[in-house]
């Protein structure tokens, strides 16, 4: 699998959107990128009130056009330094997680990051107690029947 460029995106200035409103913002790019770029909110990018509506690389690879909305009922205002997108021109490029985003990194290819992020994982930490299973301990065991009763059973 070949690299492709990748990029974590910051507004570059301050980005002002009033509640209940959909703002569209343009960024210049280093570079040429392809206009068939996959575009997603970068996993860092955590307030709740703003929707990532959509993303694209605009005509001749020069910009891309980030639009975000305010789902809330205050004026939001996104500091031009805060990482909000992430850019990819892999087209099999699927939703980063966390541990996949390298800020400011281009060309990083997607397996050899996959790879970084999963060594730092132990088998531990991929674990549930085993007498635990979503916060439902195992003594209090509920079973349904195929008719669509419930039947609580306290062994």
């Amino acid at each position: 699998m070949g690299d492709f460029k990748k990029k974590s995106i910051c507004l570059d200035a301050e980005f002002t959107i009033d509640g209940g409103k959909e703002e569209a913002a343009c960024v210049d790019l280093d570079g040429e990128w392809s206009e068939s770029s996959k575009v997603f909110r970068h996993s860092s990018f955590d307030n709740p009130d703003i929707e990532f509506v959509s993303g694209e690389v605009g005509e001749g690879g020069d910009h891309m056009n980030i639009t975000l909305k305010n789902l809330s009922t205050v004026q939001i205002v996104i500091p031009g330094d805060k990482t909000v997108a992430y850019l990819s021109e892999d087209p099999n490029e699927k939703y980063p997680g966390t541990a996949d985003i390298v800020k400011g990194v281009d060309n990083v290819s997607n397996e050899s990051t996959q790879k970084d992020a999963s060594q730092s994982l132990s088998e531990k930490d991929l674990k549930l107690p085993s007498d635990q299973i979503n916060g439902i301990n195992s003594d209090d065991a509920i079973e349904a029947t195929v008719d669509n009763d419930v039947d609580l059973k306290n062994d």
